[in-house]
């Protein structure tokens, strides 16, 4: 498996491509390199492109593993929108997982089969931020 980043020409979307046998260890690095490296300062859209992954063998424990990191990094998720592009039913519905789990967390996630309808939603604008005390 590999994980390809790219950052968008105007910068404001960071585009992350996976490739090959979705696991543990993958996303390990993934969150690592998001939360680590400085993708998550510098972006406030994220286009996650599963259509080139073969298979997935996630655990339990990996997804929770996963979680848990974004749960201690939510300062970096606020204002945060990710769309996820999957091809296959498999993939769609290990995302679609993803997107129910982390509903409590913060950002906005949501799933998608075709990238034009993917990259519509993520460059809508943002709310205007609440002025409620």
């Amino acid at each position: 498996m590999s994980i390809d980043f790219k950052i968008s020409k105007d910068g404001n979307i960071l585009f992350s491509r996976f490739k090959g046998i979705l696991a543990d260890h993958t996303l390990a690095d993934y969150a690592h390199r998001l939360f680590h490296e400085g993708y998550l300062a510098n972006h406030q859209r994220e286009l996650v492109d599963g259509s080139l992954i073969t298979n997935v063998t996630l655990t339990q424990a990996g997804s929770k593993h996963l979680e848990n990191l974004a749960r201690n990094n939510l300062e970096l998720l606020t204002n945060y929108r990710v769309a996820m592009l999957a091809s296959s039913d498999l993939v769609f519905g290990m995302f679609r997982m993803w997107e129910m789990k982390i509903d409590d967390i913060g950002y906005e996630l949501k799933v998608f089969r075709h990238r034009e309808e993917a990259m519509t939603w993520l460059l809508r604008p943002f709310p205007a931020p609440s002025n409620q005390p």
